[in-house]
């Protein structure tokens, strides 16, 4: 993927197309908004990880990465809430 190569702009418009022709794609959401932090727009990416975890409730990783954000922007309090009842720890 464009992400890969560090071309974040590129893959926001890549997974931007994706949800255009599939509204449900969870990860085409969690993947954009992985692409926005990348490029510093934290709350672009909150709102990318919010509509992934609203379309697939038990993506943890949307869950993870959207605690790093809010932690990144001061909120410990929601990256709390989004850490301990979300890890699978083995």
């Amino acid at each position: 993927s464009k992400s890969c190569v560090g071309d974040y702009i590129g893959a926001i418009q890549d997974y931007s197309n994706a949800i255009q022709l599939n509204a449900a794609d969870a990860s085409a959401y969690y993947n954009r908004g992985v692409a926005k932090h990348n490029l510093g727009d934290q709350r672009g990416a909150i709102e990318d990880y919010n509509k992934s975890i609203q379309l697939n409730p038990s993506y943890a990783s949307a869950f993870y990465n959207r605690g790093v954000v809010k932690y990144n922007l001061g909120d410990q309090r929601g990256a709390i809430e989004d850490y301990p009842s979300r890890l699978v720890l083995c």
